[in-house]
């Protein structure tokens, strides 16, 4: 296994500009993960991108979780980022939490509340603190790094929409 490259998973969401209320949005592919690392970023690391899917992620369906799983488990990489929306990014970390087995892969996913492109956004920090953080976590497993945490216990994520933020803690006790 490739522990020295990278690899970056695109499944679309906020972070790339999707949006299921902006359909004019959607209809061009985004390269806006590539050009940040191109452009912004000059990592001192090495990486390859792809994508999995480009939508809002409350489009994702079971058969885009698949092709998720397919190319963790066929790719070279034990270093794998996951640009992911916010809606259902939980969902897709617990899917791929319950059908990993043996993994000795770190597979970070991450995603933002705003726009990569826009100003202000939280993206930039999140790509970057879940770079950092797939450096220095020693186990393989699947995790949500979102506003400068490392969350491990999926179960126990809550998107607190009007915090703009996520959280551990249980679903059914917020306002979300």
């Amino acid at each position: 296994m490739n522990e020295k490259v990278i690899l970056i998973l695109k499944m679309g969401g906020a972070i790339e500009g999707y949006n299921i209320n902006d359909p004019d949005a959607n209809d061009k592919d985004r390269y806006i993960i590539d050009e940040y690392f191109k452009t912004s970023i000059k990592p001192h690391f090495r990486y390859r991108i792809e994508s999995v899917v480009e939508k809002d992620s409350r489009q994702i369906t079971e058969k885009d979780r698949e092709k998720l799983l397919y190319a963790i488990k066929t790719a070279p990489e034990c270093n794998i980022l996951i640009p992911h929306g916010t809606y259902t990014m939980i969902e897709t970390a617990q899917y791929l939490q319950q059908n990993m087995v043996a993994n000795v892969k770190r597979i970070l996913l991450t995603g933002s509340m705003t726009p990569l492109e826009e100003a202000n956004s939280d993206a930039g920090f999140n790509l970057g603190f879940a770079i950092g953080a797939l450096s220095v976590l020693k186990t393989g497993g699947i995790y949500v790094c979102m506003h400068g945490r490392v969350f491990k216990k999926l179960d126990h994520i809550v998107k607190d929409k009007k915090a703009l933020r996520f959280v551990e803690g249980d679903a059914d006790a917020r306002i979300v």
